[in-house]
């Protein structure tokens, strides 16, 4: 499994253009959900493991099984669960084993405006230590702020997990 403090994109635009309404700062406890990004680099595996190894500051490979679907949501359980949509994976169903080079992202919106009352999904949303930010300077663009932005905790929680932080 993974032991080193974990390493969560925030693509947002509120991030990028304006800090002073970043939603996270460093020493702060948040809850958030996982999103997987890139879930196109994922393929069915026929090895039956969970797992995840950090890549670099960004990507992971993840060996997870898929613990949920409804329609073009899925849920994948690697040790922490974390939910994707797409709809290339249509003929994955739940308890298929997949793998692959993703990144997490900190979910801001899907999960918590829609997915979390979908029929059985599991859980989604882990308390986290904020222990460091970074801005990687090669993701950056120049992104319209939305004025109307606001945060919108939920009360929907994961159970937590020992020694995850």
């Amino acid at each position: 499994m993974h032991d080193d403090p974990w390493h969560i994109n925030l693509f947002s635009d509120v991030a990028i253009e304006d800090t002073s309404r970043m939603p996270f700062e460093q020493g702060q406890t948040r809850e958030f959900a996982l999103a997987v990004a890139t879930p196109s680099a994922l393929h069915t595996d026929e090895i039956p493991v969970i797992g995840c190894e950090r890549i670099d500051d960004r990507r992971y490979w993840l060996r997870a099984q898929v613990v949920y679907r409804h329609d073009a949501v899925y849920v994948l359980d690697f040790g922490l669960l974390a939910y994707f949509e797409d709809r290339r994976f249509a003929g994955i169903d739940v308890g298929a084993y997949v793998s692959g080079e993703v990144a997490l992202e900190v979910d801001l919106y899907q999960y918590m405006e829609a997915y979390h009352s979908l029929p059985g999904i599991p859980p989604l949303v882990y308390t986290w230590q904020i222990g460091r930010i970074a801005q990687d300077l090669l993701l950056c663009t120049r992104l319209p702020v939305d004025p109307q932005y606001t945060e919108h905790p939920h009360p929907l929680a994961a159970p937590p997990l020992p020694g995850v932080s």
